[in-house]
Formats: C-alpha cells, structure tokens, sequence
C-alpha cells in the first residue's frame, strides 16, 4: 500500500516596506514530518484565539477503526507540534477547521455510521453524516452535532458567529446544505437546494463580517461539470448564484473574503489538451467577476487553498507536474500576486508526490 505522508513547511517571506512585495526563499526554513505508514492528510488550518494555529484532516491509521480525524495544535512560538486522533468505529473525516470565540476549534467533516452495537449508532440520520466537533486545544471533544439524512452528508465549513451560534455549509447527498446554529445547537433555520434542479455539491464557504456567506463548488449537467458561485445573506436567503463557463473553471475549490466586500476563489478547469489547470477569480461583493487568471503548463496542474497574505496580497497553494516538462511526479507549487497582476511561483518537494493543500499566514511569513 502506498504511503503518504502529511509534511508541514514554515516558509519566512520577507516583506519589503516600501514596495509591499515578497522576497521569497527557495527552501521552507522549517519543515515538521507528522503520520504513520498509511495516508495522512491536512486539508485546512487556522490561527486558534490563543495565537496558536492548528491543522485538521484525516489519517488512515485511525486509533478508532477506519479512518480517523486527524488534528495538529503547534504553539505559537513554531517549536513544538502535538497531534491527537478523533473518530469512531467507522471513517471519519475533518475538512475544516476555524477557531470559536471561548478558544474552542470548529472542526467541519462527516462520520460515518458505527455498527448498531454501538449505542452512538442511535444518533446518525443515515449511513454518513455531517459532524461539527467542538475541540479544545489538547484536543479534547466538547461536544458535536450530528445532522444527516438517508444519503451520504457532510459537512465542509463552519463559522463562529459574533453574536453566538453557528453557522455550518455541506451536502446533503445531491443538495447543497446551509444550517445556521444557536450556541446551544438548536437548529435556527436551514437550507437546502439543487441549482435549477441539478447535482449540486458545495466545497467551500467563506464568511464577511456583515455576515454575507459566499459559497462555491460545482453542479452536474449531462455529465458535464460547471463551478458553481453562491452568495447568502444572513437570513439564509439567497441573493446571487450562477455558475461559469467550462471552459474557465469546472470545479471550485477553497474561498476567501476580502476586505473590500469582495471575494477570492481558487479551483479547476479541466482541459482535453492542457489536462488542467488551477484557476483564480476576483468576484466584487455582488457576485460578480473582476478579474480570472487561469496558471500552469501543459502538465496537470491544481489550486488546493487560498489566502490573503499580511501585505493584502493573495497567495494560492496547490501541486503542480509542470515544474518538468513530461514529469509523472506532483511538487507542491505556490503563488503569489505581485503589482500590475503579475504573479510568482515557487516549488517545493522531495522525490515523491507532494501538494500544498492549505497556505495559512503568519507574522513570519506563511504555513502550508
């Protein structure tokens, strides 16, 4: 069986005072190796309230049977790194994680159903469901809910609210899914829709601070794929949706509010000759596109994850296999926006597959 380990880099990005652009190393400054033999995967990292930052994914080699949520906590100081596995007798699966107001992580993901000797096998809807872990930062359960139906459900982001409660974005099987919590778990109102009656899937949300939910992911049409754009308003109504030409984007990958109001999105455009490409979009507060980039070669190329970088700048993380012309290999591959919609990439690996699945920033420059 293949193994695949989860690696972490700390890279320091240098930020210029006067020009507000990146000098950018060539090697991480610091690199941690977490996992066992098996697949261990980190899809989504935070800064925890206490300036900490904290990483959650999945790892094959569950303690619990299956697969199991995997979870990282480092101090803020970089020197340390804890890891702690969450999950039942079944597969479990965290894709987000984002800290709460009382210093408590969200963790977003799905657990699969236990067999029914199991007494918790009582609380499921059906046989995969949403799940949203209260975590402390030693990675101790709080408490969780669980909401699902007859069809395999999950859960792919969740925020904490600034007047309390929660607010959680999935699937529910071919539905996009929106649930707004009370702090006590009650459930406030809920959403669920087919764009025009279509195979309707979320994979990522993004939150303003007016409280305007930005969703994207993709619908199914005559088997052809399309990235789907969603904006929510914070009674749950929606004020835009539409989705974009195949030819510049087929699936949404991972969102970012910005400052202004507006939004950022990395994803996927699928191409016979070009295999695929990542792809970028600046979307204004209405939904609508200011600016498209699509990056890479003649290799398969992917945009995992984005972020807003200290200097206002976007950052893109993804992997790449147009480093080397014909290689069968990914190196993890990250860009950066520059004045005048330039943009720089550097590459990062060994002589294995490597990705960058999420960009975190720091102070110090950035964790992916």
């Amino acid at each position: 069986m293949k193994s695949t380990f989860t690696i972490i880099w700390l890279v320091s990005a240098v930020l210029a005072a006067r020009t507000q652009s990146l000098e950018l190393p060539s090697e991480p400054c610091r690199e941690w190796l977490a996992g066992k033999t098996g697949r261990d995967m980190l899809l989504s990292a935070c800064e925890t309230t206490a300036g900490a930052w904290a990483a959650a994914g999945w790892t094959t080699q569950g303690a619990n049977g299956g697969e199991d949520i995997l979870l990282l906590v480092a101090k803020n100081s970089l020197d340390s790194l804890r890891s702690y596995q969450l999950g039942r007798q079944g597969d479990d699966r965290a894709l987000s994680v984002q800290p709460a107001f009382d210093g408590s992580l969200l963790v977003a993901g799905y657990s699969t159903k236990p067999p029914s000797r199991y007494p918790a096998s009582k609380r499921y809807g059906g046989k995969r469901d949403g799940w949203l872990l209260f975590l402390s930062e030693n990675g101790q359960a709080q408490r969780e809910i669980l909401r699902g139906g007859p069809d395999d459900d999950v859960f792919v982001s969740a925020f904490a609210l600034p007047l309390g409660g929660y607010l959680v974005c999935g699937n529910y099987g071919a539905q996009a899914w929106v649930i707004s919590f009370a702090p006590d778990g009650e459930t406030l109102w809920e959403r669920k829709w087919q764009y025009h009656g279509l195979y309707t899937q979320i994979t990522h949300a993004a939150l303003q601070p007016d409280g305007t939910l930005g969703l994207t992911g993709w619908v199914m049409d005559k088997e052809q794929k399309n990235m789907l754009w969603t904006t929510i308003d914070p009674a749950g109504e929606r004020i835009a949706e539409h989705i974009f030409p195949q030819s510049e984007a087929t699936d949404g990958g991972r969102i970012i509010a910005l400052p202004d109001g507006g939004w950022g999105i990395c994803g996927a455009a699928e191409d016979e000759v070009l295999r695929s490409n990542g792809i970028f979009y600046r979307l204004n507060a209405r939904g609508l596109v200011e600016a498209y980039r699509s990056f890479g070669g003649r290799e398969a190329d992917q945009l995992h994850d984005i972020g807003l970088l200290y200097n206002g700048k976007i950052a893109l993380a993804g992997s790449s296999k147009s480093f080397s012309r014909g290689s069968r290999r990914d190196r993890a591959w990250l860009l950066f926006e520059e004045e005048d919609d330039d943009w720089e990439e550097i590459f990062f690996g060994s002589k294995m597959d490597d990705a960058a699945l999420f960009i975190t920033p720091t102070r110090q420059g950035f964790i992916t």
